[in-house]
């Protein structure tokens, strides 16, 4: 059985005794974010904390250890006791895409030092172009980048994001060839888009939804297998013919490897339980994500479908960070 498989499985054995043991007064727990302030990683961290630390009755912190693509951060806690002291949030991007991108030089593993605990919310990505293309649709798109004589460009906001790597995913889904435009983040990267310097994009809804209030950019379609509810009147790439094309952006809770089973199912229950709170669920959608609660074996097959597919992307596309 498969390494995430056999951990997550395990929690169903725990002794809660184990886990009042290793959790509650007098104990501080570090959920460390492997990126900069600000940013949804750390947003939803900052929301979970305060409420984790009531109901655990402990001290949470939030530390943010940005570097190396969330690399640093991850490595860090793979290290770490494995007790319920130190605890991280991660994401496809230091979860599924790094351990591709950086193969060879990166020194966790994401099956062998890590336990997975709770995905906290997911979110779609966006497919969104210029109106000036004149297309109203994915079909529509495909067939005027069948017809012109030059390649459409795809804006790229950072080299190996989720982001990218749905564009190279849209690329073999579709047949159609594309030029890759890089850019020094996701803000840049909007504004040639939207001032027609660049065709197409992948994005977060949240830094679209400005544009597209303005009329500047047209969204075509959602990565996510349903709806996302930022955009309910925009189809899936599911919906647009392309059944096998579905990503999600995410964040998740994980504790080092060796975390004993009773801690990891008492910290699940504890955010599972936050996130039902009516005020949770409304400052995640102000993130333009939605409550997830997925954990378990369930949390275990969404992580190995993304190590798969985004596995795939890295090594099709010639994807190289030095």
């Amino acid at each position: 059985m498969h390494t995430l498989r056999r951990r997550a499985l395990a929690t169903l054995l725990a002794a809660p005794a184990l886990a009042r043991a290793q959790l509650g007064p007098g104990r501080t727990m570090t959920l460390v974010v492997p990126y900069a302030t600000g940013g949804g990683y750390d947003r939803i961290a900052r929301l979970v904390a305060p409420r984790l630390a009531e109901t655990l009755q402990q001290t949470v912190v939030v530390e943010n250890r940005p570097g190396a693509g969330g690399t640093l951060a991850m490595t860090s806690v793979a290290k770490a006791p494995p007790d319920g002291s130190v605890l991280v949030v991660g994401g496809p991007g230091d979860i599924a895409i790094a351990p591709f991108l950086y193969a060879g030089r990166i020194a966790y593993d994401t099956t062998r030092d890590f336990v997975p605990i709770v995905m906290m919310a997911r979110f779609s990505l966006a497919l969104t172009v210029n109106p000036s293309l004149g297309v109203g649709s994915v079909a529509e798109l495909l067939r005027l980048a069948r017809t012109r004589t030059t390649p459409l460009t795809t804006a790229i906001s950072a080299v190996g994001s989720t982001g990218h790597l749905s564009a190279e995913l849209f690329k073999t889904a579709t047949g159609i060839t594309t030029v890759n435009i890089p850019y020094k983040g996701t803000g840049p990267a909007l504004t040639d888009l939207s001032g027609g310097h660049v065709d197409m994009m992948f994005t977060e809804p949240g830094s679209v939804m400005p544009f597209l209030k303005a009329g500047k950019v047209r969204v075509l379609a959602v990565t996510t297998e349903t709806r996302a509810a930022a955009l309910p009147d925009v189809p899936t790439m599911i919906e647009s013919g392309f059944p096998n094309y579905q990503v999600s952006g995410w964040w998740g809770l994980f504790a080092p490897a060796g975390t004993p089973p009773a801690v990891v199912q008492e910290v699940n229950r504890q955010v599972g339980a936050i996130l039902k709170q009516p005020a949770v669920d409304e400052s995640i959608r102000s993130l333009t994500a939605e409550v997830s609660g997925l954990s378990g074996e369930a949390f275990v097959r969404m992580i190995q479908g993304d190590l798969q597919r985004f596995g795939q992307a890295v090594r099709s596309s010639g994807i190289k960070l030095e």
